[in-house]
């Protein structure tokens, strides 16, 4: 863990692809956590909408 916990810590920003109805959303992160042993990707629940 502590390997992982060093890479993500080291690399800055990194970014977690994930998709919804087929569609990939890929976002970029940067605050992680190593807490009691387990790696925690921390987020933020306010989202910036763009009004097109």
């Amino acid at each position: 863990m502590k390997e992982a916990y060093d890479f993500l810590r080291d690399c800055g920003t990194f970014y977690i692809a994930t998709e919804e109805n087929s569609q990939p959303h890929v976002r970029p992160f940067g605050a992680i956590s190593d807490f009691e042993g387990r790696l925690y990707i921390e987020t933020n629940n306010q989202k910036k909408y763009i009004n097109n």
